[in-house]
């Protein structure tokens, strides 16, 4: 039987969900998010730089890895492994 993947996305943090905060994501975590990837959409979303997010997933090729990474709070984005347009905005409190 073949299986296919849907349009369904579970998107998961980084930090306090799938690792202990700045600890490296364990190699059973790392196998269920392959279990799951191959009927699903796998995403992440952390609040750290892609360095960082990288070192806690043992420097793999993560914008590679899941349909959907976001970095610095959804700064940096990569869809299917193409790094998305991202904007800068400024907020400016006038006292």
């Amino acid at each position: 039987m073949e299986c296919t993947r849907t349009n369904t996305l579970a998107l998961f943090d980084v930090d306090g969900t799938l690792t202990h905060p700045r600890m490296r994501i364990t190699p059973k975590m790392e196998e269920i998010l392959e279990k799951l990837r191959v009927k699903i959409q796998v995403g992440i979303i952390g609040g750290s730089d892609m360095l960082k997010i990288k070192e806690q997933f043992n420097n793999s090729a993560i914008e590679e890895n899941f349909d959907f990474v976001f970095s610095e709070n959804g700064l940096m984005g990569f869809d299917h492994g193409r790094q998305l347009p991202s904007t800068v905005t400024s907020l400016f409190i006038i006292t």
